[in-house]
């Protein structure tokens, strides 16, 4: 027994190595490209390396007041940079840290980074997924890897690769309930980026929903039930519907030495007689579970403690520093900016297009139509949709000034190009949101769903600047969750391979190869996300 087990870690790590190598042959000539052509700082750049290098020089107090974020970045280049110091001098390198704290060596820490968030995305799949191929779970994370956003960031040293890691690992260990790892690892992403927290607190929802939802401790007949329930998701419906019945539920649990059961909606119980549970909605199973973890808050607080401190540490911060954003801000005011779910539907639907655009998924949207839940969402969606967009949509002064941006030409020439542009996305926003809900719906509970959407809510409706970058996190999270159909799913994950090096190819050429100048501002520009 044990050398087949040993055997197939054995196979695992093989495998992640190879994705790993395979990568890395993908980054490095990328790399020695844009420390060739671009060797001096670019963009946010110029206050992120200049801020690295006063750490190197061990001056921890002085700070760059134009920067938004805590100095997450900075700390972990110090430490990656005195890893490598060693190594640099035995090769006759550099003789310092400080030089060694050059463009090109503090971009290759997000090189590094994206390696290790790969093999946290085939971590996390694996534990997703326990009955998908290895090969399979390989070939979605090397695709994860690839996507333009976080592929184009790791050859600059910017913030959004360490964060995207950091909240990958504090994901993985909560999913697999190392909540005092989880926590460490979450005090590093808030260290990244100080919206972070939102997934922090997302996590705690998540745990707290999976640990109410399964047998841990219950018996063998209890747990055939509950894997034998027809819901996927398990959906959380109490065997009681007050208190006085959650207490006897609780008393029943201790005698029987098994743990708070779920049952569907179809599942007949005892208690006080048969009784049928029926569909009551979503809101009926929030109160259910609030009901619940109050009921379990004793072991709620004892499992989730540190992440709740790392979530109490930082709302502290909040109200010392008068606001989130550590410098300039001014510029990074917090705004009712509900068009920025419109935006990330689509863009994240569109990051999966094979997906969600695949011909017999349009099909099932449309033959669909003819069913009464599907229009009170589809006109429901498009109501808010248009208030969103006609009352919660603006631009950002950095969008409009700055046509560096890919983001400048979209809303110039795509959702400003005439006064009915922007109501005419409206359609696809409701789809791309319908697509993406049907697909996590397969495997993931309303309740799970409903945490996952009120954190995008959290992130990104009080950002007022459209930046696709702050949607990578939130895609993630969707993608990882989201699986092909089985018939499909070689063909569309080549599909998506292709678009993703397309898109990758064609971004890295424009910023390498086609700079331009502005009249008004020395300096080359070039062209980025």
């Amino acid at each position: 027994m044990y050398p087949y087990r040993e055997m197939a870690m054995t196979k695992g790590a093989m495998g992640q190595v190879v994705m790993v190598a395979m990568l890395s042959m993908c980054l490095v000539p990328v790399s020695f490209l844009v420390n060739r052509i671009v060797p001096e700082v670019y963009m946010d750049e110029m206050f992120h390396i200049p801020q690295a290098q006063e750490y190197c020089k061990g001056d921890f107090h002085k700070w760059d007041p134009m920067i938004t974020t805590f100095p997450g970045l900075y700390l972990l280049s110090l430490v990656y940079v005195g890893m490598v110091l060693p190594a640099a001098k035995f090769l006759h390198v550099t003789p310092s840290l400080l030089e060694l704290c050059n463009p090109a060596v503090l971009r290759s820490v997000n090189l590094a980074l994206l390696l290790l968030c790969s093999l946290l995305f085939f971590n996390i799949i694996r534990h997703l997924e326990p009955k998908r191929s290895e090969r399979k779970a390989l070939a979605k994370a090397f695709l994860l890897s690839l996507y333009p956003l976080h592929w184009f960031f790791a050859f600059l040293y910017y913030t959004d690769v360490g964060s995207t890691t950091a909240v990958m690992a504090m994901y993985l260990a909560g999913l697999k309930r190392a909540y005092w790892i989880s926590s460490l690892l979450a005090a590093i992403a808030v260290m990244f980026r100080q919206t972070n927290v939102v997934w922090v607190i997302f996590v705690v929802c998540a745990g707290i929903l999976d640990m109410l939802s399964s047998p841990m401790n219950s018996s063998t007949d209890v747990r055939k039930e509950l894997t034998d329930i027809p819901s996927i998701d398990r959906t959380l419906r109490i065997l009681a519907t007050d208190l006085e019945d959650l207490k006897g539920v609780r008393r029943r649990r201790a005698a029987q030495n098994s743990s708070l059961s779920f049952i569907s909606p179809d599942t007949e119980v005892k208690q006080k007689g048969p009784r049928k549970f029926e569909s009551r909605g979503l809101v009926w199973e929030v109160h259910a579970l609030v009901k619940l973890a109050w009921a379990e808050r004793t072991m709620i607080l004892q499992n989730f403690s540190p992440l709740i401190a790392v979530i109490l540490a930082f709302f502290a911060f909040v109200l010392h520093n008068g606001g989130i954003v550590v410098g300039a801000k001014d510029a990074h005011k917090v705004s009712p900016h509900f068009a920025q779910i419109c935006y990330f539907g689509l863009v994240t639907a569109a990051a999966l297009a094979p997906v969600h655009f695949w011909p017999h998924r349009i099909y099932d949207a449309a033959r669909q139509l003819h069913k009464r839940h599907v229009w009170v969402f589809a006109l429901g969606g498009c109501t808010l949709a248009f208030l969103f967009v006609h009352y919660f949509s603006f631009a950002h002064p950095y969008l409009l000034a700055d046509n560096r941006h890919y983001t400048f030409y979209l809303w110039k020439k795509v959702i400003c190009a005439h006064w009915s542009a922007k109501y005419c996305l409206i359609p696809l926003y409701v789809y791309s949101w319908w697509s993406i809900y049907n697909c996590l719906q397969n495997y993931k509970s309303k309740l799970w769903i409903l945490v996952l959407f009120v954190g995008i809510v959290g992130v990104l409706v009080p950002t007022p600047l459209i930046e696709f970058r702050y949607y990578t996190i939130p895609m993630y999270l969707i993608a990882l969750h989201c699986r092909m159909e089985q018939d499909h799913e070689d063909l569309e994950s080549l599909l998506v391979a292709l678009i993703y090096t397309a898109v990758n190819v064609s971004t890295m050429y424009l910023f390498l190869y086609r700079p331009f100048q502005w009249a008004h501002e020395p300096g080359v520009q070039r062209f980025m996300w």
